[in-house]
């Protein structure tokens, strides 16, 4: 489980949920919620998963890839075609709070890359 560390939560769920659940093959019916908005990478793996709704309570101003969909390749754009990618409806408060919570953790994860840089350079 230690390669999953350096995997974000949507992808983590992702992959937990296509390892106990093999015989899904459509995931348009599902739906994914989200503390933050996705980055790149991770809305990657939802479109290309297929993941009907994907719902965020905060937006990602520096790193979130939702809003700036429209900036894709075509062929990603394409493929997006029938997902919905949106913000939730939740009061600024919750808002404010689901980013901190992710403010919290992207600097635990940058002290634990910082780490293991320092451990392998010796």
């Amino acid at each position: 489980m230690e390669a999953a560390t350096a995997l974000f939560a949507e992808m983590i769920v992702l992959n937990y949920f296509e390892d106990q659940y093999q015989d899904v093959d459509d995931m348009s019916g599902y739906k994914l919620y989200s503390s933050i908005e996705s980055c790149p990478m991770c809305l990657a793996r939802l479109i290309a998963t297929g993941v009907g709704t994907v719902k965020f309570v905060a937006p990602d101003i520096s790193g979130g890839m939702v809003r700036t969909m429209d900036k894709l390749p075509p062929s990603w754009i394409n493929l997006s075609k029938g997902q919905s990618f949106l913000q939730a409806e939740t009061s600024p408060y919750i808002q404010e709070l689901a980013y901190d919570i992710f403010m919290f953790n992207l600097l635990g994860c940058r002290e634990k890359l910082f780490s293991r840089q320092c451990a392998a350079l010796g």
